[in-house]
């Protein structure tokens, strides 16, 4: 079937580009128009209902807080106060601020609102606009605020917010400017022709419109993540390019033997061509475990990832075809003049044979490096900690910081037990008194304030003051102990707060990610099948994707959570952010299978046309070990690229971890674990039932 395509892309290469290019002018438009990206959660547990319930009795209005600070000064120095007043003074005309509240207002706040030391007070700014808006229109509030002695933080919600997407977009900047060079390089070694590496950057660019377009568009039905852009341009300049160079190699090679153009493309797609599509389904079932996660941003991750692996196979099946139909024996054009390998050019058969000569004393060595570099996954702490994703430089992060250790009752665990009348049942507040009590004489609880409200549902709210840090462990077991209680007679009780919805959030995480991973292996698995009509491969294929994962985690925690190498990529250990394990197990085990379905393609070829499974393993990693190698140094180059070069923690750590994982992947596994097991297995690994032996 892809063979017939290849002829008819070749007959009707100029419709096939004209409808491609349609398509990208449309997404062209798409983009321009852009979207609202957010990381709004829709999830329904218990935590994230309380605090519902909380908004809709007691809606809280935007709030920014200004950290005022000077060593010099105490914050009740008339020059702090004048100053102070000074600063905010444009903020007080805005027709988007509400009210302004300084220390100095109300005496019944004043001491929370200045700094244990007395060398800092905050201001609140409570905005008339809703959270959305006012991450937009945050940076221009924040530059009405101006002061000549004082040292100024802005912090809360939308500023957090607002210093996300600011990162986000110059991460991606710093990024690609690094990746993109690096990346004409190595295509340029690969293939030693400008014309050529040239085709596989166009590709990349053009997945990326079509991906960005997808983001934006569907931004305007539901929400997608900040995040996506940054994933989108991550996978898209990786997967495409690669796909890219699978094509435009095979077309090269069948040119250089001798074939005409028409039979060159035939032949190329359906080998290349057929591996690609099926390697991009591959790709998007890993992906698509996101899905799994419904009510979190990691749906619109999966969705705008699998949309931009799909255009990359979309353009490298269609326009790419078109385009060297047209160019044929130019596509070597511009060519460079690289030093030839000479009898190095069979290193990858040689090493192959080398390997299958004695399988047990390479495999064992290679599986037990691969164990060793996923054991630090073992210890794994699982902490959701948005503003800890910002670099320690970002204003709102510093302010953040300097509330929770500076000010009496700021960064401190403040538990909501919200006690509900049953619906229906009533029009007064439930009776907790007992339960107040209770929670008062509970350690580290310093007071318990009450608050009560009748509509729309009749609620008793106890906000319980503790000593603790909401992202302590001693946190989360106070959370588990007030769940234990007895609550109230005859109510519904719902323990919120921030600490309650991060304990609830990895709780979430946790519970699905069995389900996300048995949906990805097993697809996987039926996919495999089809493509290589074994039943061996498939399984063994996906133990290797494991074995990648596994490393991938363990790089994971040896870097962000136990800080090694955080000064080379400038960050602050901490513990990992729950949504990364999920975001790298889709990606990478999706993104592994690139290499598995190509370097499986090309021995498949073989071992049809020899029968024997020894020479068919050799020939396939010759053929196919310059171009894994190439396509595995281009992925690494780009995701280490948004490694050094992002700010925002998840982004660094995604990076990081798709890159630990393909390198280890082209390597330990591709050179030394593929070649042994598959001769320790010999002609088992082809095996499949009669019925499934006919070729695709």
């Amino acid at each position: 079937m892809m063979g017939a395509w290849g002829r008819f892309v070749h007959a009707h290469r100029l419709l096939v580009m004209a409808c491609v290019l349609a398509l990208a002018a449309v997404s062209v438009v798409v983009m321009v128009r852009g979207g609202t990206l957010s990381d709004t959660p829709d999830l329904t547990f218990e935590s994230i209902a309380g605090a519902d319930l909380l908004d809709d009795s007691f809606p809280a209005p935007s709030v920014v807080t200004l950290v005022f600070s000077n060593s010099n000064l105490m914050a009740s120095d008339q020059r702090f106060v004048a100053d102070m007043n000074t600063a905010v003074a444009t903020l007080r005309t805005d027709h988007r601020v509400a009210m302004v509240v300084l220390p100095g207002d109300d005496p019944k706040t004043a001491a929370a609102m200045t700094s244990r030391d007395g060398h800092a007070a905050i201001v609140h700014v409570t905005l008339r606009e809703g959270w959305t808006d006012a991450r937009k229109d945050f940076a221009e509030l924040r530059s009405e605020v101006a002061s000549t002695e004082l040292t100024v933080e802005a912090t809360g919600t939308a500023a957090i917010q607002s210093a996300f997407d600011h990162y986000s977009q110059s991460d991606l900047q710093r990024a690609e400017f690094v990746a993109l060079p690096a990346v004409l390089l190595l295509l340029l070694l690969v293939f030693g022709s400008v014309m050529s590496a040239f085709l596989c950057l166009v590709i990349g660019a053009l997945a990326i419109v079509v991906g960005l377009a997808g983001v934006f568009g569907l931004s305007h039905f539901t929400s997608v993540s900040t995040y996506a852009i940054n994933i989108v341009t991550l996978i898209g300049l990786g997967v495409a390019i690669d796909y890219s160079l699978f094509i435009t190699s095979r077309f090269r090679e069948e040119l250089h033997g001798g074939a005409s153009v028409g039979d060159a493309l035939e032949t190329t797609m359906a080998t290349a061509g057929r591996a690609i599509v099926f390697s991009g389904l591959t790709v998007t079932v890993g992906l698509s475990g996101m899905l799994v996660f419904q009510g979190s941003f990691l749906v619109s991750l999966g969705i705008a990832s699998s949309v931009v692996v799909m255009a990359s196979v979309l353009f490298a099946v269609t326009f790419l075809p078109a385009t060297l139909s047209l160019l044929g024996h130019r596509v070597d054009a511009l060519r460079i003049p690289l030093p030839s390998l000479g009898s190095r050019g069979n290193m990858w058969e040689r090493m192959a044979n080398a390997v299958m000569r004695r399988p047990w004393m390479f495999l064992l060595p290679a599986a037990a490096a691969l164990l060793l570099a996923g054991y630090p996954f073992a210890h794994m702490e699982l902490v959701s900690n948005s503003v800890g994703q910002l670099p320690a430089t970002a204003e709102a992060r510093i302010g953040f910081n300097k509330l929770a250790s500076d000010f009496p009752r700021a960064g401190r665990s403040q538990i909501d037990v919200v006690v509900a009348a049953p619906a229906g049942s009533g029009v007064q507040p439930p009776d907790a008194t007992a339960l107040r009590a209770r929670l008062a004489a509970m350690p580290h609880v310093i007071d318990v304030e009450a608050r009560t409200a009748t509509s729309p549902r009749p609620l008793t709210d106890l906000v319980v003051l503790t000593d603790l840090d909401f992202q302590s462990a001693e946190a989360r077991t106070m959370i588990d102990t007030i769940r234990a209680d007895d609550g109230v007679a005859a109510a519904d009780v719902y323990v919120t707060g921030n600490a309650a919805i991060d304990l609830d959030f990895v709780a979430y995480i946790r519970d699905h990610m069995f389900l996300a991973a048995a949906i990805v292996i097993s697809a996987t698995l039926l996919l495999l099948f089809v493509l290589l009509r074994s039943v061996v491969l498939p399984f063994k294929a996906v133990l290797m994707n494991l074995l990648s994962v596994s490393a991938a985690y363990g790089a994971l925690v040896w870097t962000i959570q136990d800080g090694h190498l955080s000064s080379l990529l400038s960050f602050e250990a901490a513990p990992i952010d729950p949504t990364l394990p999920a975001i790298m197990f889709c990606l990478i085990f999706g993104l592994s299978m690139d290499y598995e379905v190509f370097l499986l393609s090309r021995i498949q070829e073989s071992y049809q046309e020899t029968g024997d499974n020894r020479t068919a393993v050799a020939h396939g990693l010759a053929v196919s070990g310059k171009l894994i190698t190439g396509a595995a140094g281009i992925m690494v180059v780009v995701f280490a690229a948004f490694a050094l070069a992002s700010e925002e923690v998840v982004i660094k750590a995604v990076g990081l971890g798709i890159a630990t994982a393909v390198l280890v992947d082209a390597t330990l596994v591709r050179a030394i674990v593929v070649p042994a097991l598959m001769r320790l297995l010999g002609n088992a690994n082809w095996w499949a039932p009669a019925w499934a032996r006919r070729r695709a």
